[in-house]
């Protein structure tokens, strides 16, 4: 076994991206190098450090600049409706409504919030489970969640259920409405 001795260079070896870097035993450095090093080191960290800093640091802005949105009142006055109406809903169906409904089932949990902000709370008789707001829809009576249960909308007598295109899809639900009542509207 052969050993390779290099007299000159420090006895330690780096290696480096695999090749041995040896570090030459220099005794002549100039004393301000390693000072100027460290002053180096310690103005790069302090800069990084107040960029960091500076970055995380960002104020909000004062409340009274702020734009807040308030939610628009309920009219007070709703006109009245003449019936017979006919509308047409989103899968194409004409629908005529010849009077006021007095039952309401809604199958899509943003139908029955815009019937509760119209005032037709009193008149809704069935909602789906995921039905959690204005509040008083957790107590009425609930049809069924992503499968709805015809059989409980059929029990309810509506007169108008309130339906949304994208349910066609799912079971049997707004299809069977739709042939059970004429005036199950898609929105």
């Amino acid at each position: 076994m052969h050993s390779f001795i290099m007299p000159s260079f420090h006895p330690s070896a780096v290696l480096c991206g695999g090749i041995f870097y040896f570090e030459r035993n220099n005794t002549n450095k100039r004393k301000g190098d390693t000072a100027m090093k460290k002053f180096w080191k310690f103005g790069m960290s302090a800069g990084m450090a107040a960029l960091l800093l500076a970055g995380c640091g960002e104020e909000a802005a004062p409340a009274e600049e702020q734009d807040v949105e308030t939610p628009a009142e309920p009219p007070k006055e709703v006109a009245e409706v003449e019936f017979p109406v006919t509308l047409t809903d989103a899968v194409g169906e004409e629908v005529v409504i010849e009077e006021e409904p007095d039952a309401i089932v809604s199958m899509v949990p943003s139908n029955t919030e815009i019937a509760y902000e119209l005032g037709l709370s009193e008149k809704m008789v069935g909602v789906s489970d995921f039905d959690n707001y204005p509040e008083e829809a957790a107590s009425v009576e609930k049809i069924g969640g992503q499968e709805f249960n015809v059989e409980k909308i059929i029990s309810l007598q509506p007169d108008i259920v309130l339906a949304h295109e994208s349910n066609l899809g799912i079971g049997d639900g707004v299809a069977a409405a739709s042939r059970c009542w004429p005036r199950c509207i898609c929105s």
